[in-house]
């Protein structure tokens, strides 16, 4: 269809003075025509013959519910877990590098047996999960825009 043949229609819209009542293009004209397609297509379906009910091999009628060929995936929540987990890591190593930064801090955590051990610790395990769940997203996006690769395993 051509984008001449449906046409936009602004109540407020304002008539050049070039378009006159007979012209085909003047507001009235236009939506005379889109009433009358409108009454022509419910009028259509109006009288249409109804379709014969579906049968099954043994002839009892069937009543369809429509389903979806895939089943809804669960890659959604999975990704907005990763990256609530990736949040809280990343939070933890943004303390971690706040205690070096912040002299206070620093001297709370020097005078702390094994501080800077213990910090030292945090900051790596909360690199290892940041890293884990930048890679987790990755291959659940693979999965999500092409399920097929789901049951091959090459993404683990």
């Amino acid at each position: 269809m051509q984008s001449g043949e449906n046409p936009t229609v602004d109540a407020n819209a304002v008539h050049p003075p070039e378009i006159r009542k007979d012209d085909p293009r003047h507001l009235e004209n236009l939506m005379s025509k889109i009433h009358a397609l409108n009454s022509q297509s419910s009028s259509d379906t109006k009288y249409d013959p109804k379709p014969p009910p579906r049968v099954d091999r043994n002839g009892k009628e069937v009543s369809e519910a429509f389903e979806d060929a895939l089943e809804t995936p669960d890659i959604k929540l999975i990704g907005e877990l990763l990256y609530a987990f990736g949040a809280l890591a990343a939070i933890v190593l943004v303390m971690c590098l706040f205690t070096y930064l912040d002299p206070k801090l620093y001297l709370n955590i020097s005078q702390v047996p094994y501080g800077f051990l213990y910090i030292k610790i945090a900051a790596t395990l909360s690199l290892i999960n940041v890293i884990l769940i930048f890679f987790s997203l990755k291959s659940n996006e693979i999965v999500q825009w092409y399920p097929a690769l789901k049951t091959e395993r090459w993404y683990y």
